[in-house]
């Protein structure tokens, strides 16, 4: 059997959140499909790349070592998808978002921003709309998606949805 790109970008998603559930949200996929996926992966290398421990996973030695392996295969890919796109972006993107567009809107939005742009460290933050607006204002967060109005002058409102 052979190693497949969808095998690693679910190692990857799940190394970088420890859990399969979360690593499913962010890859807009059911959990048994990133579980399947991830033991298939286990399979093909012919090794276990995690210890299972209750709702988490922990990297043992194999993934640590098959890791930088799979993130180097991985930006790869993404410098052939994106070499008509123009430079490559690279940084951190703070994100906080109300609770309806954080839980059900932006996670497919962020997976596929995070799949297209490797190099970019995107936190995603879901909290109450006024702490959003708070929190963006404060510049601790780069962007805030709310669902409702924002008086506060300081910040520039757009449209998007």
């Amino acid at each position: 059997m052979r190693v497949t790109l969808k095998q690693l970008l679910a190692f990857d998603t799940v190394a970088r959140h420890g859990s399969i559930n979360k690593a499913a949200e962010e890859l807009s996929l059911s959990q048994s499909a990133v579980s399947l996926t991830l033991k298939d992966l286990e399979a093909a290398i012919g090794c276990p790349m995690f210890e299972r421990r209750k709702r988490t996973l922990v990297m043992n030695e194999n993934g640590r070592r098959f890791q930088p392996r799979a993130r180097a295969v991985l930006r790869q890919v993404a410098d052939l998808e994106g070499v008509m796109l123009g430079p490559k972006l690279t940084g951190s993107l703070r994100v906080a978002a109300g609770s309806t567009a954080g839980t059900h809107v932006l996670p497919r939005i962020c997976a596929r921003f995070s799949r297209q742009h490797l190099e970019v460290n995107l936190k995603l933050v879901v909290c109450s709309s006024s702490e959003v607006v708070e929190r963006v204002d404060a510049m601790k967060q780069d962007i805030g998606i709310i669902e409702g109005e924002s008086h506060r002058t300081s910040l520039k409102r757009l449209s998007w949805f």
